[in-house]
């Protein structure tokens, strides 16, 4: 089901089909908002909040509370646990929240093979859901997943898929860490990043040559590399490194002779007067949740 749909079904769930349908005839009759396409959502939304404001006026405080705290829990947002309905366009804000994460997310899955992307993201917790959500784009691209991330990075990815398991009835989300699946930690690569010392890419290559070798002999289509070198060197203020490994990056993903995608994960916001040699090495884009 599209996002829409769901969210506009929530809505309709908690308010009832007769009354959703009551106010979905009025706001089609004064206003052009068509609420059958997606796109309106956000329209559709500010426009209920009015007229139950107009009809119920304060108790539709408590209507448009319940309305929010289950899109929360369809629509789990890191960092957000509870909503508070407390004025108009406060349903509205959450509904651009939840369609700005969605809108990530599917900036990863639809990734084009030799993209060089980078994302930013703010809690934690949302590390293990778009390093899940592009080794799925690597899954369906018939391709060799690259995990380059911390220990401590390691074990949050496989709590969340062990996870995921339940939450989806059962549905095996642990098998993203099973097949032509190759994962190095910072340790291994590196050591200590936190002491910012010059990096050699050798380590790098020396991972994309044997993905490179599985990938032939599973006859799979190319790499799917995910990491969090660069982004760990960024917040450790080592800049001038993470500028180095991230415009090598962008040349080999050119120049490799093989389909690869990449994608660069930053857990600290990208600002100037870093952001504008980020996005130069990054034909993919810069984007941030």
């Amino acid at each position: 089901m599209m996002i829409a749909d769901t969210i506009r079904s929530t809505l309709r769930e908690v308010l009832g089909a007769t009354v959703y349908d009551v106010i979905e005839l009025h706001i089609r009759s004064r206003t052009t908002l068509d609420f059958s396409r997606p796109e309106t959502v956000v329209d559709n939304v500010r426009a209920l909040e009015d007229f139950l404001h107009q009809t119920f006026r304060d108790s539709a405080n408590s209507l448009l509370d319940k309305a929010g705290n289950n899109l929360l829990a369809t629509f789990s947002l890191p960092g957000t646990n509870t909503f508070q309905y407390s004025q108009i366009g406060d349903l509205t804000a959450l509904v651009e929240k939840i369609l700005k994460r969605r809108e990530s997310l599917g900036i990863l899955s639809d990734a084009q093979d030799k993209d060089h992307l980078i994302m930013s993201y703010t809690y934690k917790q949302e590390l293990p859901i778009l390093i899940a959500t592009f080794l799925q784009r690597g899954a369906q691209r018939n391709c060799v997943n690259v995990i380059v991330i911390s220990e401590d990075e390691k074990r949050r990815l496989a709590f969340f898929l062990k996870s995921s398991e339940k939450v989806h009835h059962g549905k095996n989300a642990t098998h993203l860490l099973d097949e032509n699946v190759i994962i190095v930690t910072h340790d291994e690569l590196y050591g200590d990043l936190g002491e910012g010392s010059s990096l050699s890419f050798q380590p790098f290559m020396d991972i994309l040559d044997q993905a490179k070798h599985l990938a032939i002999q599973k006859q799979l289509s190319g790499l799917n590399i995910v990491g969090t070198v660069a982004g760990t060197l960024f917040s450790n203020g080592h800049y001038e490194e993470c500028l180095k490994i991230e415009n090598i990056w962008h040349e080999t993903v050119r120049q490799f002779h093989m389909q690869i995608t990449v994608l660069c994960l930053y857990e600290k916001p990208i600002d100037e007067p870093h952001r504008t040699s980020l996005v130069i090495c990054h034909n993919g884009g810069l984007h941030q949740i």
